[in-house]
């Protein structure tokens, strides 16, 4: 335990012995050591990694989906969420449909109201409401929820084609080749158009693109 001065500073004096060296030189090494064999095992890791990455791709690949699939369907239990069914006629039918968004964020005393869409032609031996109704024309005062009532049902039909439920009581629907919305107006005057300009082009851009097949 001899005491060796190592260093003067402004105010003090540090000193060290023998042993204090030894504990300290063991110290390092074996830090030395635990990286060393820290390495060693990454290494080995990586190489069975590298053997049996496609098992384990797959196997993260099924955990994945198992984590949509239980998460959509404890979502789709708690909020009433349905199966949509997908049929061969161009027709919509939903029964009590909901806005997703709209819902989740009204107060707790409150309910979203339900609303029916039917649109296309059954068989028939449908009821008349049914026949023929491929156009809806939908009217009502400002903040009346004409916008909510396109959006929700959009979402719905969208939600569909992801293959995941939707927020209504009973939805049967074709499969669509797209989806064409104008919600909204604003004009550009960077482009020199009006609202009415804007909202003209935006049609003109749906009838030209949508087909039979499409949900406008």
């Amino acid at each position: 335990f001899d005491l060796m001065r190592r260093q003067t500073l402004k105010g003090s004096q540090r000193y060290v012995t023998p042993y204090l060296d030894v504990v300290q030189q063991r110290i390092l090494e074996a830090k030395d050591q635990l990286i060393a064999k820290e390495f060693a095992q990454l290494e080995k890791t990586k190489e069975l990694i590298t053997t049996d990455h496609k098992a384990l791709a797959r196997f993260a690949d099924a955990v994945a989906w198992l984590d949509v699939y239980t998460s959509h369907a404890l979502f789709a239990y708690a909020h009433r969420y349905v199966q949509p069914t997908f049929v061969r006629e161009a027709w919509v039918s939903i029964v009590g449909g909901r806005h997703p968004v709209i819902e989740k964020f009204l107060p707790i005393d409150q309910q979203f109201i339900p609303n029916d869409l039917r649109i296309g032609k059954l068989d028939s031996g449908s009821s008349p409401e049914w026949q023929a109704k491929n156009i809806h024309i939908i009217t009502g005062p400002n903040m009346g929820g004409k916008s909510t009532y396109l959006r929700q049902n959009a979402l719905i039909v969208l939600l569909a084609h992801c293959g995941l439920c939707v927020p209504a009581s009973e939805v049967k629907l074709w499969v669509v080749d797209g989806i064409f919305a104008r919600v909204g107006s604003g004009d550009v005057i960077a482009k020199n158009q009006s609202t009415f300009m804007t909202e003209m082009i935006e049609v003109a851009n749906i009838l030209h693109n949508a087909s039979s097949k499409s949900f406008v």
